[in-house]
């Protein structure tokens, strides 16, 4: 059985967060869920039967009036609802500064940040982890920079590229940490030398946390 996997997100301050269509047409809907810690909270849902037995996701506000949002995978369906429920009741916002295993150096002006994330889980007591950076280089161009353990994963020893989807992927590794770049559309990176481009702006940090730096963006 694989382990249980949770994903904690906080929005930016007075971001209100979508209700977005799924890629084959499905509607995702509200559906009211129990307050967390006497705050205004519902499930993430869909008009199609089939995503909606799928999804786990609760959203709930913040006392600082953030919207945070949880979901999970391989949870026995019994404890999806309530286990979710009980991590959320459990979460206390803040601020604070995350050490990544990566420093980019030499940004483009015209280069925008639109999402990132960090996750680690532990499975068959090897430690996993993941940094995903996606950027926009123009209006409509999208590009992601994925940072993970040289390896293979811990129960996925035959993945494919490293941000686990089908368009190709640029890599390089350094230190027991892999990176790839992969453009969402095939111009996203001609401008900036290509995914090669990209990556030589890139300086790996090991696998060693303590060595990992909040400086990441330069």
């Amino acid at each position: 059985m694989q382990a249980a996997i949770y994903r904690l997100t906080a929005y930016p301050t007075g971001t209100t967060p979508e209700l977005a269509d799924f890629p084959t047409g499905a509607h995702a809907i509200r559906v009211p869920a129990p307050e967390v810690n006497g705050q205004e909270a519902y499930w993430v849902s869909s008009d199609d039967p089939g995503y909606a037995q799928g999804l786990t996701r609760l959203r709930w506000k913040a006392p600082d009036g953030r919207w945070l949002e949880l979901d999970n995978s391989n949870l026995a369906e019994a404890d999806r609802q309530p286990v979710t429920q009980r991590i959320a009741a459990g979460v206390t916002a803040g601020h604070r500064s995350i050490p990544l295993p990566l420093r980019i150096d030499g940004i483009p002006s015209g280069y925008v940040l639109s999402s990132g994330t960090f996750e680690r889980r532990t499975e068959a007591g090897n430690e996993w982890w993941r940094t995903e950076l996606n950027y926009s280089s123009a209006p409509g161009m999208y590009f992601s920079t994925v940072i993970t353990p040289d390896g293979d994963e811990p129960g996925r020893p035959t993945a494919g590229p490293a941000d686990g989807r089908s368009r190709p992927s640029t890599c390089k590794a350094a230190g027991g940490v892999k990176v790839c770049v992969a453009p969402l559309q095939e111009n996203a990176l001609t401008a900036g030398g290509g995914p090669q481009g990209w990556l030589d702006k890139i300086t790996l940090l090991g696998a060693d946390p303590a060595k990992w730096t909040t400086d990441v963006l330069n």
